[in-house]
């Protein structure tokens, strides 16, 4: 127990360097993400770190001892980049949200909207295509 209380040495390795970080066993990996935002300038957000040991992604959530992480141990750290075709699926929504709001607008002020403006505005939402994206950028689109 006293291993994990401990401030400890943790080896930080990304892009062919080595970084120390003290930090408390009782501390959270988005703690430790924090202090090594500090040290490498790459955002918290976007780190994942990985055990060198069990090579299982460390969870923001638990503590570092909760996800066995000890003294001197090693941890990978990969930037999450983001999905260039995320960028632009998200392009086309705001266009068509905007197309949207631009027709409830007129609804509202009492003019009439022909109703195959709202069918090309759905036929545009609906081709929007979701192939390629991980399940995470899936819900972000939904």
């Amino acid at each position: 127990v006293a291993r994990y209380c401990a401030e400890m040495k943790i080896l930080v390795c990304h892009a062919g360097k080595r970084h120390e970080i003290m930090i408390a066993g009782t501390a959270t990996v988005a703690s430790l993400k924090e202090k090594v935002q500090r040290v490498t300038g790459v955002d918290a957000a976007a780190q994942i770190l990985t055990s060198s040991v069990s090579r299982v992604h460390l969870c923001d959530e638990l503590s570092l001892s909760e996800q066995d992480v000890m003294d001197r141990d090693k941890l990978e750290m990969a930037i999450d980049q983001p999905n260039p075709l995320l960028a632009g699926i998200l392009e086309k929504l705001d266009a068509v949200r905007s197309t949207i709001n631009e027709l409830a607008s007129q609804l509202e002020a009492g003019d009439r909207v022909h109703e195959e403006m709202f069918t090309r505005t759905l036929e545009a939402l609906d081709a929007i295509s979701l192939d390629g994206l991980s399940e995470k950028e899936r819900g972000e689109v939904r």
